[in-house]
């Protein structure tokens, strides 16, 4: 029995000679498979190969990454470690400066018989909030204390140069300086409070000016006798000294912010 066979003519567009092939059956969708085979193989083998590369690229990728998460938590170590440090050294020079960080300043007992509206003046807390000097003048490392009859303010250093503010409303009372204080500013606040700045280097208000919480007073400077440029920063309440850091402490909790 003969197998049938294909006829495959392939005929010239110029009327040249005609060529004539025979393929079996059989060949001839052995041929159509093969080909088939080979494009299927072709398209997994593209589809494998773009795949892989992805995803060495993504592990690539995701390496760097996890080796930069490592160096970052290898500096949040390293800064956590440096942060306990500056603790003990902190802790260490309040014990050595003799520094308390628990006092607690009665306020009732600073106020007298003309002074009760500053009860009525808590229930507004803005006004209350501008009236007395409850705030730092600026941001900085306390590098001394406040110590009764020995070191009658706080210490806040901080880069020469630096602006510091006004802590409350007022009047500026005295713009002066001295030996021991260099350039200073007094100014007089309500309740019989007054706040004291020295070692400035720069003032930029004169007296009788009146002035408000957060103005720029001064820059931070090292006049005086100094070791290095802090600001020196009193209370006085009917001109007796209190603790800066005590008195702010206090009137916080007594307006319920911490």
């Amino acid at each position: 029995m003969k197998s049938k066979k294909f006829i495959i003519q392939i005929m010239p567009e110029d009327g040249g000679e005609v060529k004539t092939f025979f393929i079996t059956k059989f060949r001839f969708y052995f041929f159509i498979s093969l080909i088939l085979l080979i494009f299927s193989l072709f398209i997994f083998s593209t589809f494998f190969y773009g795949t892989f590369f992805y995803l060495y690229n993504r592990y690539m990728n995701l390496k760097v990454e996890n080796l930069e998460l490592k160096e970052n938590l290898e500096e949040l170590y390293i800064l956590k470690k440096n942060i306990i440090k500056i603790k003990n050294i902190e802790r260490k020079l309040r014990k050595i400066l003799n520094i308390s960080t628990t006092k607690k300043i009665d306020i009732k007992s600073l106020l007298n018989g003309n002074d009760q509206d500053f009860f009525a003046d808590l229930e507004s807390s803005k006004l209350l909030y501008n009236k007395i000097p409850n705030i730092l003048p600026l941001q900085g490392w306390i590098s001394a204390d406040f110590i009764e009859g020995k070191h009658l303010g706080i210490d806040i250093t901080a880069k020469e140069g630096t602006p510091f503010y006004a802590t409350a409303d007022g009047i500026v009372v005295s713009v002066g300086y001295s030996d021991y204080f260099g350039k200073y500013i007094v100014i007089q606040h309500d309740y019989g409070f007054k706040t004291k700045y020295a070692h400035c280097d720069k003032i930029f208000v004169k007296e009788g000016e009146k002035v408000k919480k957060g103005q720029i007073i001064g820059l931070v400077g090292k006049t005086g006798v100094t070791t290095g440029s802090h600001l020196h920063y009193e209370i006085l309440k009917d001109n007796k000294n209190i603790s800066p850091l005590d008195f702010i402490k206090s009137t916080k909790k007594m307006k319920g912010e911490g």
